[in-house]
């Protein structure tokens, strides 16, 4: 499995600043169709392409959330280092 979109992305040119704007207003803006959602809506499952299975909404919300944390967590790890190291 690779993931084309990151690759494509080139999130390396990118500098810290730039990426970090672009993760909070993607964040907003999926909170913001996130509070759109009626009842009906939020009980809807789809099947997640990695973990192949079915999750609700909240669920597929909760794992994106983790996940972007294990990100952020060990960016904040390379910064820490890089810094000490400057």
């Amino acid at each position: 499995m690779t993931n084309r979109r990151t690759d494509e992305a080139d999130h390396n040119t990118v500098s810290t600043d730039v990426m970090l704007d672009r993760l909070r207003a993607h964040r907003e803006e999926l909170t913001r169709r996130l509070e759109e959602l009626d009842e009906t809506q939020a009980a809807r499952t789809a099947r997640h392409p990695r973990l192949q299975r079915p999750m609700r909404v909240i669920d597929w919300m909760y794992f994106v959330a983790e996940h972007d944390d294990h990100h952020l967590a060990s960016a904040r790890e390379i910064l820490k280092t890089a810094r000490g190291a400057a």
